[in-house]
């Protein structure tokens, strides 16, 4: 909830949806999500989160998940709910991309690919040092800071959050873009070399 607070568009197009829409037809969801966003932005105090999981009751989320799961439900929960507004495209416009994968055949070199729509990207990341959290349901608005200062360069910045060893999210991202070598069952047959076997045995009519 707090990274999607801090994602101005969202935050702003949510806020946007709930002024502009009657209350009364506002589905209950991006009402709550609405409010939250509205205490955080001009209370100066941790805000309770127990006027929106009450909303979610019911929809999968009335069971233990992580941040992962909750995300994924939540986001769906929003963009279903947004449908007949002004803001039915806003979760798909900010998280919606396009992921082409490309195969090149090591024999003929033809490369072929596929092409799929993504709303979040799986990557490693090394396992961080233990950070204090609250666990009371509450969670603060307000700027985001890191010790030490920023100079608002985004891949300096994820750069300096590494273990000391040259991790960060961008290369993490680096890394899971890396070509790698299709082996064994995960390999495809060639279209050359499978008519390279079968052209010999074939009969050559007059």
């Amino acid at each position: 909830l707090q990274a999607l607070y801090m994602t101005p568009e969202l935050r702003q197009g949510v806020l946007d949806a709930s002024s502009t829409v009657d209350q009364k037809e506002l589905p209950p969801l991006p009402k709550s999500v609405a409010a939250l966003f509205s205490r955080l932005s001009t209370g100066s105090r941790a805000c309770s989160t127990a006027p929106l999981t009450k909303t979610l009751r019911g929809h999968g989320m009335n069971r233990q998940q992580d941040c992962h799961d909750t995300y994924l439900l939540l986001n769906d929960r929003l963009e279903t709910d947004l449908k007949g507004t002004a803001q039915k495209w806003l979760t798909q416009d900010l998280f919606q991309g396009k992921q082409r994968d490309y195969v090149t055949c090591q024999t003929c070199k033809h490369t072929s690919f596929t092409e799929d729509l993504f709303c979040n990207i799986s990557i490693d990341l090394p396992t961080a040092g233990t950070r204090t959290s609250s666990a009371d349901g509450k969670i603060k608005g307000g700027e985001s800071s890191r010790a030490g200062g920023s100079d608002g360069d985004p891949e300096t910045d994820s750069e300096r959050e590494g273990d000391g060893e040259g991790h960060s999210i961008v290369s993490a991202l680096r890394a899971s873009l890396e070509p790698e070598q299709l082996v064994g069952e995960d390999q495809s047959e060639c279209a050359i070399q499978h008519l390279t076997r079968t052209l010999p045995n074939m009969a050559v009519g007059p």
